[in-house]
């Protein structure tokens, strides 16, 4: 079972730092894989420094949390990220009402945040506090 998780965690991360590589170099982000469309160039930057920048921290949390035997306080800090960003999809769904591409992107969020919980348990249990 801990192999299977630490295999989808590491699914997680490539696909982390693949998505926020391809948005911070990408030239024109007025045509991405996202559903949306880029109007002006000061929503672009801002997608690209807040939302690009963003995913390639977090795929770098990530690894760092997989390379790592006893970083403890990373795992936690990907779960406090993850809850606040499962939050911002609940509220989004009263704002915004069902989106696919924002339901699908929840259910990935939350199988994430179901998947670090579990290794971070799994990880805390196994450290020996008497070194």
């Amino acid at each position: 079972m801990e192999k299977i998780v630490k295999f989808l965690l590491g699914l997680f991360t490539c696909f982390f730092l693949l998505m926020g590589c391809y948005i911070m170099l990408k030239s024109d982000l007025s045509s991405t894989v996202f559903p949306f469309t880029i109007n002006n160039l000061e929503t672009a930057g801002e997608l690209r420094a807040v939302f690009g920048g963003s995913l390639l921290a977090f795929g770098y949390l990530l690894l760092r949390f997989l390379t790592s035997s006893s970083n403890v306080t990373v795992s936690s800090v990907i779960i406090y990220i993850l809850v606040c960003i499962n939050i911002g999809r609940i509220i989004s769904l009263f704002y915004e009402g069902y989106l696919t591409f924002t339901f699908y992107s929840w259910m990935l969020e939350l199988c994430l945040l179901i998947l670090v919980c579990f290794a971070h348990k799994n990880r805390k249990n196994k450290i020996d506090y008497y070194l």
